[in-house]
């Protein structure tokens, strides 16, 4: 396709019909939820509520198609249009400095540690910075190895594959012992050069009109105030460039590597494995010559003794970068030798069990923490004062249910869809001790969150907050954390999973 027909109609309407399902805003250019036309029964029948939602929004705008200027929406909708379009193809594209939105990313010395997320808020700048990334994504095909399992045209390929592939590699030599490295680039999308991005570009060879949109979004971003350097963190587009600028320490890396090595990138999340430790060496250091020559600089790799006594509180899995290591059972006071290997928000044990990483649990607690302070903020202003207590079981229930599609998806008598919940990203975990207490732990955290929402209500001298308690409690499967765990160890299950999941800058 050409760079023009990714700013059809059709496509800039398919972009709004899927953020305004998603919640977010889309400046009025479609119709009101009252308004749209619904097909029937039939139509409707075996289909997911978010693509008969989907129908409807788009039939709504195809039966006003002819008369779209005679509505508030319609009039709205062809404005943004134009403007996309003759932004675009006139070469006259300028972005608004986006807005900077702190957001935890995990806890360092005891101190919390903010991750910089950007936000362009003109719903315009994100149609173009929408429409140009699909483009992008799309020429880099020609470019990407099979290696690299982030933001590919194909939606099969996930992070969830790219750990299924390590553990598959795993288990054809599963009576060795492997040399593994992992690998992280310091600051990655604050420190990448708008240079480097520029030849790179220029390299691969994309339309003139899509360099005009590039080069409107580095002038509207720079990291700190370091004027040529810095990616905004929270986009596609983003995410994009950073596959443009990463695949040559791809081809770097695949030069070194032999038919019985192993090689996968998710952003810059980076592990290498071989039969041969002086193999994963060679990839290692290719890596790291690539990145130098990309001006991006790796976390030093350091030396580490694992501690089995520890468990997961040992010094190795606070090390950015380490190896070639021994991955096999360790003995007693064994340098550089672990039985685990951390990638993608799980961690791999050299005899395929797979739990969930430490931190990501921290974080999915933390996300629940937040609905409940804010939930508990409510009934302290007063909210509920004066409800019956119908209305305070139906605005608890309410609570609950949001805690419930967070962590395990929405679960009723007909259907259960893990669409985009936390547990659906992890579908690679298997029924281990460790499994087993992490989701019991999360089931105890989820249940002490919902009393402490009914201890807030009865402070408020509401006689209903022990009602709500004990009507609402988690009754177990199928919406617990434990239960997720035991479906999860099924295959047919597993396959289902893996259609749509959170993508891994949110775990």
């Amino acid at each position: 396709m050409k760079f023009e027909d990714y700013f059809s109609f059709e496509a800039i309407l398919g972009d709004l019909v899927k953020w305004r399902l998603a919640g977010k805003d889309v400046g009025g250019t479609l119709p009101p939820r009252a308004a749209w036309k619904r097909g029937g029964f039939r139509e409707r029948k075996g289909r997911s509520a978010e693509s008969v939602r989907r129908a409807a929004i788009l039939r709504t705008v195809r039966l006003a198609r002819g008369a779209l200027a005679d509505c508030r929406w319609g009039t709205a909708l062809i404005d943004l249009v134009d403007k996309v379009r003759e932004a675009v193809f006139s070469g006259s594209v300028e972005f608004d400095k986006p807005r900077m939105i702190k957001v935890p990313k995990g806890y360092k010395d005891g101190r919390m540690e903010f991750r910089d997320v950007a936000s362009f808020d003109r719903v315009a700048d994100r149609v173009i910075m929408s429409r140009t990334t699909a483009y992008v994504r799309d020429v880099l095909e020609e470019v990407l190895t099979e290696h690299c399992y982030s933001f590919r045209r194909d939606g099969r390929i996930t992070h969830q594959l790219a750990v299924e592939h390590l553990k598959e590699w795993r288990g054809k030599f599963a009576e060795g012992t492997l040399a593994v490295a992992e690998c992280d680039i310091r600051k990655f999308f604050d420190n990448i050069s708008h240079d480097v991005v520029r030849r790179r570009w220029d390299e691969v060879g994309f339309d003139a009109k899509a360099k005009k949109v590039l080069d409107a979004y580095l002038r509207a971003y720079s990291f700190s105030g370091e004027v040529g350097r810095g990616l905004p963190q929270g986009g596609s587009f983003s995410t994009v460039l950073a596959n443009l600028v990463l695949a040559e320490a791809d081809a770097a890396v695949l030069r070194e590597a032999g038919a019985n090595a192993f090689y996968a990138r998710y952003c810059d999340d980076v592990v290498f494995a071989s039969v041969d430790d002086g193999e994963c060496r060679r990839m290692m250091s290719a890596y790291g010559d690539a990145l130098a020559w990309l001006d991006l600089l790796m976390h030093p790799v350091e030396p580490f003794v694992y501690r089995p006594e520890d468990g997961k509180k040992t010094r190795y899995y606070s090390i950015k970068s380490k190896g070639p290591f021994r991955w096999r059972e360790v003995e007693v006071g064994e340098e550089n030798c672990a039985p685990w290997v951390s990638f993608l928000g799980c961690q791999v044990r050299y005899d395929g069990e797979t739990r969930i990483r430490e931190e990501s649990i921290n974080k999915h607690i933390r996300s629940l923490g937040h609905e409940t302070a804010r939930k508990v903020k409510e009934v302290e202003r007063g909210s509920l004062d004066g409800k019956s207590r119908d209305e305070v079981a139906k605005w608890f229930a309410c609570f609950r249910n949001r805690l419930i599609a967070k962590g395990v998806g929405y679960v009723t008598e007909k259907v259960k869809d893990c669409h985009l919940c936390w547990v659906g990203a992890f579908p690679s975990v298997t029924v281990c001790a460790d499994t087993k207490m992490q989701m019991r732990r999360l089931d105890r955290v989820r249940n002490g969150m919902l009393t402490r929402v009914a201890s807030a209500i009865r402070s408020r001298g509401k006689a209903t907050g022990g009602f709500v308690l004990a009507r609402h409690r988690y009754k177990g499967r199928p919406f617990s954390y434990f239960g997720f765990l035991e479906e999860a160890a099924r295959p047919t299950n597993m396959a289902r999973r893996c259609v749509r999941v959170l993508p891994y800058s949110e775990l």
